[in-house]
């Protein structure tokens, strides 16, 4: 192999480690912003005949919000403001509308397996 071969090869192995680190370092930074949403969030669209169900992420609302103030998230699919956000099982991996105050949904009501329920934290002595 001669010295341009070897040159060649070294700036390729050193392009190709950067690409891998701005990758990783993108995957963190989004990790960190949304914590407690890692999966997104869940959303519903109540409009007649439509139902689709989708997936924003933390940062995603935050710039609709931004440009949108006050304004509700259209559906990606119908195009309608009726959305509503959601759960979603982690049996079915399907979303479902929340219960209303004072309701406790126990049930999926999309595959109908027992929710596993949640606990509250316990309080700091």
């Amino acid at each position: 192999m001669n010295r341009r071969q070897a040159l060649l090869g070294a700036l390729a192995i050193a392009v190709l480690g950067t690409a891998v680190l701005i990758a990783l370092r993108g995957q963190r930074a989004v990790r960190a912003e949304s914590d407690d949403f890692p999966d997104g969030t869940f959303w519903l669209c109540a409009a007649d005949g439509c139902g689709a169900d989708f997936v924003r992420s933390v940062a995603e609302l935050g710039e609709f919000y931004r440009q949108h103030p006050g304004e509700p998230l259209a559906c990606p699919k119908c195009g309608k403001t009726q959305t509503q956000r959601a759960l979603r099982c982690p049996l079915c991996k399907r979303h479902y509308a929340p219960s209303g105050p004072g309701e406790r949904v126990v049930m999926c009501p999309r595959c109908g397996q027992e929710l596993p329920r949640r606990t509250a934290p316990s309080a700091a002595p």
